[in-house]
């Protein structure tokens, strides 16, 4: 995982020119591409969430789509799952106006599997863990200020299929204030998952919010309308996550993806309900993917 930002560019007639650096590094110049004849956004992508007459979630596959992919501008597209109907309109911009919003630094972890706990494995019969980590790196501690629960839903084999499970594995987190928010997959193969909120001023035990299941209805009702979750959307390898005040950032890239012609997305998620805000595409250099990263913005193009 990396820092990339850029503060600097120059105009050539070739176009527009970004000296981008990576963890403090200066490692380049790239050009800045706004249209990406090579690629076309998926327009599923866009999907928030669909229920049928029960008020369960569909797959997104399962919703007709007027067109698949969109590259030029402008375009509708309509969405529609028997009778329920909607629309959106998407925007090919000609120029590098951003209209991103500041986004804070923030920290990230590294290994999400299941056998890094101390206590959720085999040989503890994958139960809730009861003692603090604390890691140090660099003259940076960082001490466990949460221990989120494995599901978010029915546990394996009970959910029914992969957007019924929220969990079990989480592959990155953003803090913002006293908001943590972690991606969760059922699969570290997966493109599609959750997000977690989680508001830490309010959950005060660091252990508690693992027992949802088993703790007293009283605690539950006061957790559960202190932790909100995203529907089953498009989040990429979900470690490249941000935040400001009111919105969730997500890189949502293919970090198993050759360096070719594919722009990457951008989600900004609203906070208020965990719905997708706005997406934009993004390519920095042609065969050039950027695999992992954090976001900083300096309002120049980071």
């Amino acid at each position: 995982m990396f820092q990339l930002k850029s503060k600097q560019y120059v105009s050539t007639k070739k176009g527009n020119y970004w000296n981008i650096i990576v963890d403090g590094r200066e490692v380049g110049w790239v050009s800045q591409l706004i249209k990406n004849s090579d690629y076309g956004f998926p327009t599923r992508d866009a999907i928030n969430y669909v229920t049928d007459g029960q008020g369960t979630a569909v797959d997104p596959d399962k919703v007709s789509v007027s067109k698949t992919y969109v590259s030029t501008q402008p375009s509708t597209v309509n969405y529609s799952y028997g009778k329920a109907k909607a629309s959106v309109n998407i925007s090919v911009r000609d120029n590098a106006d951003s209209e991103m919003g500041e986004v804070t630094k923030q920290p990230t972890w590294n290994g999400g599997s299941k056998g890094s706990s101390r206590n959720w494995n085999a040989a503890h019969h994958y139960t809730s863990e009861t003692s603090s980590n604390t890691f140090s790196s660099n003259g940076l501690t960082l001490r466990t200020r949460l221990f989120q629960p494995r599901f978010l839903s029915l546990g394996y084999g009970q959910a029914g299929d992969k957007m019924g499970q929220v969990g079990v594995i989480p592959e990155g987190m953003t803090v913002n204030g006293n908001d943590f928010v972690t991606s969760l997959y059922s699969s570290d193969s997966d493109q599609h998952g959750h997000l977690a909120l989680y508001n830490l001023g309010a959950i005060k035990s660091k252990y508690a919010a693992q027992n949802l299941t088993t703790m007293n209805w009283s605690t539950f009702k006061s957790y559960a309308n202190n932790i909100k979750v995203s529907p089953y959307i498009k989040l990429g390898h979900g470690q490249s996550l941000g935040s400001s005040s009111n919105y969730i950032y997500v890189l949502a890239n293919d970090n198993k993806y050759n360096n070719g012609p594919k722009s990457e997305e951008v989600m900004q998620i609203r906070k208020s309900d965990m719905q997708i805000n706005k997406i934009w595409t993004i390519r920095v250099a042609e065969n050039r993917y950027i695999h992992n990263a954090t976001f900083v913005a300096m309002n120049t193009g980071s």
